[in-house]
């Protein structure tokens, strides 16, 4: 299961000491019972949305191999989900 885009950020946010507005623990969708625990959890869910996905093919269109959009065979990123499209490892 890919990770929610929007529930990383909020996690990365809430580590982030170098921002004037973090948030603090106490709000991290990843907090376990009052501790930082889960961190490579984030961490890894990160990592798995930086990860280029394969674009799909029907024969005759692209789609993207995450969300099923639609893409250009120019396309770098999904405009829909935003992952990177690796067309080195094409499936159809």
């Amino acid at each position: 299961m890919v990770p929610d885009l929007e529930t990383v950020v909020k996690g990365l946010e809430c580590c982030d000491d170098t921002s004037r507005e973090s948030l603090k623990c106490e709000d991290c969708p990843y907090r376990e019972d009052n501790t930082c625990y889960a961190i490579a959890k984030l961490h890894a869910d990160a990592l798995e949305l930086l990860k280029p996905v394969a674009p799909k093919s029907d024969g005759h269109w692209w789609f993207c191999g995450e969300c099923n959009n639609w893409i250009y065979s120019f396309d770098r990123f999904c405009s829909r989900c935003g992952r990177a499209i690796n067309w080195a490892h094409t499936t159809g």
